[in-house]
């Protein structure tokens, strides 16, 4: 906290400090989850991708208990999991030839 308030410039007082550390603690993140989500983000995307208002909702909360990656595909709901298969096929496969994400990485090393 010392090297990012001296790298900003900012006189971290014990008043600021505090403030500092209970923002950043797991309890107030989690109290005010949806400060840290991205449904902004999925709102603003969702015509585009072809989702329904209030349809698919899945949790996009970035306060997870523990930190860190959480969770895997195996996570993620089957009507979800279809709607990206359908998309990746659309915008992947039909124009790039990629039939996964695996491929798509092996040709992204090939290129450098």
């Amino acid at each position: 906290m010392e090297r990012i308030a001296a790298f900003m410039d900012v006189e971290l007082d014990a008043e600021l400090r505090a403030q500092t550390l209970e923002l950043a603690s797991f309890e107030w993140m989690s109290s005010h989850d949806s400060q840290f989500d991205d449904h902004f983000v999925r709102n603003s995307v969702r015509d585009k991708m072809g989702l329904e208002k209030g349809g698919i909702e899945t949790n996009i909360g970035k306060v997870r208990k523990g930190g860190g990656k959480v969770g895997g595909s195996k996570d993620i709901p089957q009507e979800v999991r279809a709607l990206l298969e359908r998309r990746w096929k659309d915008a992947l496969m039909k124009k790039a030839g990629l039939p996964d994400y695996s491929a798509m990485r092996t040709a992204a090393q090939t290129r450098k």
